[in-house]
Order: C-alpha cells, then structure tokens, then sequence
C-alpha cells in the first residue's frame, strides 16, 4: 500500500534535491522503469521498453540532470510514497525512493 503526498514545500524541494544527487546508475533504472510502465495506467513491466528507453538516454548522452529533472516531473505527478511518508516514489513500482529529509 502505497499513500499520496501530503508534506511540506520544504520537504518535497528535498525529495527532489535528494533525487539529483542520486547516481547515474539509479537514474538510469528509474527512467528506464518509467518508459515500461503502460501509459493506459497498467503498472505492468514492460522489458523491451524499459531496454530501449535506457539504451537511448546512453546512446543520446543524457546527462544526469535532464535525467533527474524528468524522472522527477513523472513522480510529482504521481505523487506516490510509502507507508509513513518517509520516501517518495520516483519510479511507477516504488522500488526506486528518495527520502522527504535530508540526505547525509
């Protein structure tokens, strides 16, 4: 079970600076699982899609922060965190999360 969010302008600016500082290999997954996912709202994995968007952002050259800045405009509009409300989702299945607090 997943719930919405529901916090502070302070903490969603650090979900988001918490999601640019996240390694290349994480944003890669997180891009890559939004391209899998079905547009038609089905969270079914889709693998050959999920292949294709992460060989193109490599091939492309993307760089983290463009990365980043859409895997974020994709979670806040879904707006999806865990039990507690302590990470937000930043790919359709909740495997991939950033903390609402600071990061050390």
């Amino acid at each position: 079970m997943a719930w919405a969010w529901s916090h502070t302008d302070e903490g969603i600016d650090a979900a988001c600076e918490n999601l640019h500082g996240q390694s290349r290999k994480f944003l890669l997954e997180a891009y890559g699982e939004w391209h899998a996912c079905h547009e038609d709202g089905d969270e079914e994995f889709d693998s050959s899609k999920y292949s294709a968007a992460v060989e193109e952002a490599e091939r492309l050259g993307m760089v983290e922060e463009s990365l980043a800045n859409y895997i974020w405009e994709r979670a806040e509009s879904l707006s999806t965190c865990d039990n507690g409300g302590f990470e937000a989702w930043v790919c359709p299945y909740g495997c991939h999360t950033v903390s609402f607090g600071e990061e050390e």
